[in-house]
């Protein structure tokens, strides 16, 4: 398969990433301030692949060929992570197929990818999806997360 963010790569290497971001991956959506923006947020997607040892998360960054590896220090964890929004929707469209256990996160993922926002509703939606992401990731579920709140705090703040 032919792809701008990777080379010329297999199915099997499709298909061993997605299984790799269904084990020890994550697809998070934020919604942050930003000024510049006339609705002064923006919604951005990060994947993130962790793993005990940068081995397979350097091969997976040469397929890609997008995001960066660190280490956590406190832990002994290499962390790979992009939030180049362009790459993002080409990857999980590429693995949407072979995903299984975060099949549905990157199906609301590409949702908000490909949401025009501007309008505040367009913004509040897209917000709501943000949530919903938000609640399938095991370490969001009690955060207390709600970006759809924050947005509807700010916007009557200011009307």
């Amino acid at each position: 398969m032919v792809n701008t963010v990777g080379k010329n790569y297999s199915e099997a290497n499709i298909a061993y990433i997605a299984g790799f971001l269904d084990a020890d991956g994550a697809i998070m959506a934020h919604v942050e301030p930003n000024r510049e923006l006339t609705l002064r947020y923006r919604v951005r997607i990060t994947l993130g692949l962790y793993q005990n040892h940068s081995d397979v998360l350097e091969w997976i960054y040469k397929i890609l060929e997008t995001g960066s590896i660190t280490q956590n220090s406190n832990r002994a964890l290499y962390y790979w992570k992009t939030q180049d929004q362009n790459a993002i929707k080409l990857i999980l469209t590429t693995l949407l197929p072979y995903l299984k256990v975060k099949q549905k996160q990157a199906e609301l993922a590409l949702r908000i990818l490909n949401s025009p926002i501007s309008t505040k509703n367009e913004l509040l939606f897209v917000a709501t999806l943000a949530d919903t992401l938000s609640s399938l990731n095991v370490r969001s579920k009690n955060s207390g997360k709600k970006y759809v709140t924050m947005i509807k705090e700010y916007f009557s703040r200011n009307d």
